[in-house]
């Protein structure tokens, strides 16, 4: 009798752990499940080698260019990137160059052309407007390019003249 007593109680105790947890049983489901979600920016940026030139001793109304591709424009955007190229409206040093727009010399007034890796030319730089150098590089694409001085008609001292050309990327 003690173990009918004793299986009663255990089965009472069963039953009644079942009653509380029966409601649960269905907790051990999965009832939440995570998504795991990314983004990549929109990053721009650029990077140009070499970052300096010397056109050296130049003579009026005569050309002077960078080698072919002399020049290399690196793509490090996450995105493929348009890039204009403009310079400063003035060549400083001494008496001034002025910086023609249309890429036509003049008196004491200096123009230049860019191209991309064919010594084309085709390109006008300009203080103004900035014109298109390269359009659609692919993210991680570099362009070689290169560049042209169209010296003065005529100018009246020797002293070096510096100006800034400028590369300026945006998403294409």
């Amino acid at each position: 009798m003690k173990k009918w007593i004793s299986n009663v109680a255990l089965g009472i105790v069963v039953v009644l752990l079942l009653m509380v947890a029966g409601p649960g049983i269905g907790a051990l489901a999965a009832t939440t499940a995570d998504v795991s979600v990314n983004a990549t920016p929109a990053y721009i940026a650029i990077s140009n080698s070499p970052s300096t030139y010397s056109f050296g001793t130049v003579e009026v109304s005569t050309n002077y260019s960078s080698a072919t591709g002399y020049f290399t424009i690196t793509n490090s955007s996450t995105v493929a990137i348009d890039i204009v190229i403009s310079t400063n409206s003035t060549w400083l040093g001494g008496n001034d160059w002025a910086h023609d727009d249309s890429g036509t010399p003049g008196a004491e007034t200096a123009a230049m052309s860019a191209s991309l890796n064919s010594d084309a030319f085709n390109i006008t730089v300009k203080n103004g407007t900035p014109n298109d150098l390269v359009t659609s590089l692919s993210s991680g694409t570099p362009q070689d390019w290169e560049l042209r001085l169209a010296a003065p008609t005529s100018f009246d001292d020797g002293v070096l003249k510096t100006n800034t050309v400028t590369l300026t990327a945006s998403s294409s």
